[in-house]
């Protein structure tokens, strides 16, 4: 049948509902719908600045050959995708999300220069992250934001002078860059901390930010940001590169009234779980993640700091998401927290760290047992038990039983589990992403046979939320 008996606004609609990896094809099909399908496409785009030895830092490996071809690819990309954008206005004002990596070891004048003029023209931008090596790079480019930006992320120390002039500003984020080690299997702290006082001329202003609502930062700025923010953030990230740096949960507390979204993440030391809050401070708070990074001279997680966490869970009841990495605890403080977690009757997205020492069959079974079965997405982040080869099947067992469950990430903290990929989509018959320590496929279902699409290593480094099918899915692979 013609397509055309059907308004093109049917079409949208009916293309909208495809995941990217099948709006693609489309483009191919036809003129009709190659117009029809080009603003979902394109909508969301990454850039690539890359230079001498920048591409070996930003695929984190020494093949030398592998980051040749990998740099070709992505920048021969990057310029059809920059002459579009200058040449075609329509285009340029289908692009809403902008992703840039910056890694090079030269000024790079030609590019930068070209990809701040593309940013001019770029009238409904609302999302620009950047990612890079280079300060001045970045700097420089972020002085061409337009001021339709809505969600900011920078990834480096920048100088933010141009706050003053992004009036529709919803979103602030600092996002430390993930480390893919060559194995794919090491848990040692190998990305990089995240910097201390990663900006310079932060400055919110109340008759322009007031539609501010989302701040991710380095806890060095906690204490030097207006009140007024506080009051009127749903969400909020403290990233640490120094655990010497204390978190001031009680200011938080006191000036986050509407906050549903928190996050303490870094070289945080665990003695921030005393300072949690053991009454209903945050009446709203629908997501909370706390990721402690662990070294010899941190303080041991005690079992006073799991009854302070086990308070604030269970004054929290309507957590859907929920997050918790401790690697320094063992496993008997950890296992004390399954019961509060299955108690939680809205939770749909769970992150957990087992804690530090390999974990035994005995103590999986008691793990999944205690796996809420409305889960939708899910990561367990444990060190295995090599010696023994029952794991695998009681971990099967237990998720063939979620029928929800949609993403999950399986993260070996010392070894790999001999989990496939194959097997985790033949047993889990919704399962649409499987993440196996870092590494991400996505399952196709749609032809005769199951279609599983790896990702390649930076897309992982560097996503954007419109790359999971769930923006729970980001939230919870964003950390491992």
């Amino acid at each position: 049948m013609h397509p055309h008996p059907f308004p093109p606004e049917v079409w949208s609609q009916a293309v909208s509902w495809l995941p990217l990896s099948h709006q693609k094809p489309l483009l191919e099909v036809s003129r009709f719908f190659h117009d029809i399908t080009l603003p979902f496409v394109f909508s969301s785009v990454k850039l690539y600045i890359l230079g001498g030895s920048g591409a070996l830092d930003m695929l984190d490996t020494n093949n030398r050959a592998f980051s040749w071809d990998t740099e070709q690819k992505l920048v021969h990309r990057t310029w059809e995708i920059l002459h579009r954008i200058l040449d075609d206005v329509r285009f340029a004002r289908m692009v809403r999300d902008v992703t840039l990596v910056a890694f090079v070891d030269s000024p790079a004048i030609f590019e930068i220069l070209t990809l701040s003029k593309a940013l001019g023209t770029l009238k409904n931008l609302h999302t620009l992250r950047c990612y890079g090596s280079s300060n001045s790079a970045i700097t420089e480019i972020i002085q061409a934001i337009p001021p339709t930006v809505q969600h900011l992320l920078y990834s480096t120390h920048v100088s933010i002078d141009v706050l003053d002039r992004l009036p529709n500003l919803e979103f602030f984020e600092y996002r430390n860059i993930i480390y893919f080690p060559e194995d794919g299997a090491n848990d040692d702290i190998s990305s990089p901390m995240p910097p201390r006082n990663t900006l310079t001329g932060l400055k919110f202003t109340p008759s322009i930010h007031h539609r501010l609502h989302a701040l991710s930062i380095d806890v060095y700025w906690v204490d030097r940001i207006p009140v007024w923010v506080y009051n009127q953030l749903t969400a909020l990230e403290l990233s640490s590169g120094d655990s010497e740096y204390p978190i001031s949960l009680d200011f938080i507390c006191h000036h986050c009234p509407v906050l549903e979204d928190l996050s303490i993440v870094g070289a945080v030391d665990v003695g921030v779980c005393s300072n949690l809050p053991q009454q209903t401070t945050f009446p709203k708070l629908q997501s909370f993640r706390i990721s402690c990074l662990c070294s010899p001279t941190d303080e041991p997680f005690s079992e006073e700091f799991t009854v302070e966490v086990s308070r604030f869970i269970q004054s929290h009841k309507n957590l859907r998401r929920l997050y918790i990495r401790f690697p320094s605890a063992k496993w008997f403080t950890i296992e004390a927290l399954l019961a509060d977690i299955r108690e939680l009757p809205c939770l749909e997205v769970l992150g957990l760290h087992t804690g530090w020492g390999p974990l035994n069959e005995d103590d999986l079974k008691m793990v999944m047992v205690s796996l809420p079965l409305g889960l939708k997405a899910l990561q367990l982040a444990m060190d295995w038990d090599a010696s023994t080869g029952a794991h695998v099947p009681v971990l099967m067992t237990k998720l063939s039983c979620m029928e929800n469950l949609e993403f999950l990430h399986i993260y070996g903290t010392y070894l790999r589990l001999p989990l496939s990929v194959e097997e985790v989509a033949m047993e889990l018959k919704n399962i649409t992403t499987v993440a196996l320590t870092r590494a991400v496929w996505n399952i196709d279902r749609t032809g005769p046979d199951i279609e599983m699409v790896k990702w390649p290593r930076w897309k992982i480094k560097f996503f954007a939320e419109s790359d999971f099918l769930d923006p729970d899915y980001a939230w919870l692979f964003k950390y491992h």
